[in-house]
């Protein structure tokens, strides 16, 4: 009798824990669409009004700085705050969070801010994950749903669950998942990334063509993809370190942020505009259209993009890295590969995933990620570059609470 009342409470508690995790996606998954398809209209309506929108960057920028100075509560922190209240230091996430953050970065893109998206997604799931596990008083539970939660904002904005679960698993203390979060972060990442397809946010894909004989594993091909693989993790290195660099001496050099935030912003809304009319403002829809679709792209687009975000960033400027840092990879992977023979779009794929594995110090996220958005028949390729990136990049990390665990 008491074996079969053990075995009811397991049964009853995985239903809950099911049903809290959906719950968790659900909601994730429906505001991030909600973010997702806003941000997408206002980069149209700023790509097609830029003379009036980017010169407003300075002023759009003091009106952040004083909401989070004014109701911010720390929620200004971002996902650092989110990587605190996993590391349980006595830290909360208020969720006020969710409208700041959606709501900042929507007024940052209307002006052009070279930012991205997926920052601000994996903040929105985290928060509604702590909510959640605070309902139900137990700090384990809250703990495993922010895990959960990111995958869901994560899958909401991109519809990629599976690599949603990998990045959500390995962001916190890259080279050790949270495996008793697994099960719950599936659920979350996949009811999310059904729910955005509702809203009507489409995945990403861009089948890489059939290269023959030139993906072909020799021994000169390898040691090109070695050679690519280290310049990859060279650029994710120098957006991490420059990032760190900017926001520490941007701090010291301009310490009052209303003076740093608009004297920062009159200089970058001048450069967006000069620089090939906003090419590098907001989502950059211009740098991948030219990649993808057929058009020009410059030698010069990845580091122009990555010092554009770097910038913005470090201003107080509020939204994601992640997308920058696809779009700088695949740049740089365009113009680079040919260098060595290789074909620019399969250059660009690699880029994609291996600078983003390097900045932020993950492997199996950069690997799924690429395999989503390309297809998974050159998964050994996309596989072997992001883990060179990864094991090479020294331990270091867009993200300034990450813990690594030993990788030896």
């Amino acid at each position: 009798m008491r074996t079969f009342h053990i075995w009811w409470y397991r049964i009853l508690s995985a239903l809950k824990i099911g049903a809290l995790s959906c719950a968790v996606g659900v909601c994730s998954g429906a505001v991030c669409a909600v973010f997702g398809r806003g941000l997408l209209l206002i980069n149209n309506f700023r790509d097609a009004h830029q003379i009036f929108l980017i010169p407003l960057l300075p002023l759009l920028g003091l009106c952040i700085v004083f909401v989070y100075d004014k109701w911010g509560g720390g929620a200004e922190e971002g996902m650092n705050l989110v990587f605190a209240a996993e590391f349980d230091d006595g830290r909360t996430i208020p969720f006020r969070m969710v409208p700041l953050a959606v709501g900042a970065t929507w007024l940052g893109h209307v002006g052009g801010a070279s930012v991205g998206r997926e920052g601000v997604a994996c903040q929105i799931g985290a928060v509604i994950g702590y909510t959640v596990g605070k309902l139900v008083k137990n700090k384990r539970l809250a703990q495993t749903f922010i895990i959960a939660g990111m995958a869901g904002g994560f899958a909401g904005l991109f519809r990629t669950p599976f690599a949603a679960v990998c990045f959500a698993l390995e962001v916190m203390i890259t080279g050790r998942l949270f495996y008793y979060a697994l099960v719950p972060t599936i659920i979350a990442a996949g009811s999310a990334s059904a729910v955005s397809g509702l809203f009507g946010v489409t995945h990403e894909y861009s089948p890489l063509p059939d290269m023959g004989g030139a993906a072909a594993f020799t021994l000169p091909f390898i040691a090109k993809l070695t050679v690519l693989a280290l310049l990859f993790c060279a650029a994710g290195q120098l957006f991490a370190h420059l990032l760190k660099y900017c926001y520490s001496h941007f701090q010291s050099w301009l310490p009052n942020k209303y003076k740093r935030v608009f004297i920062v912003g009159v200089v970058l809304s001048a450069l967006l505009f000069v620089a090939h009319r906003g090419r590098y403002a907001g989502l950059s829809f211009q740098i991948t259209d030219a990649i993808f679709a057929g058009g020009n792209v410059f030698a010069y687009d990845w580091i122009l993009k990555l010092l554009f975000t770097v910038v913005c960033l470090s201003a107080g400027f509020q939204g994601g890295e992640l997308t920058p840092l696809f779009i700088i990879g695949s740049a740089f992977g365009y113009v680079a590969a040919p260098l060595f023979g290789l074909p620019p779009l399969l250059g660009a794929a690699l880029g994609h995933g291996a600078v983003f594995g390097s900045a932020t110090n993950t492997l199996l996220a950069p690997i799924a990620i690429t395999g989503a958005v390309f297809g998974f028949q050159y998964m050994p390729l996309f596989a072997f570059v992001c883990a060179v990136a990864f094991y090479c990049n020294g331990n270091h990390s867009i993200y300034r609470l990450q813990r690594a665990a030993t990788r030896w």
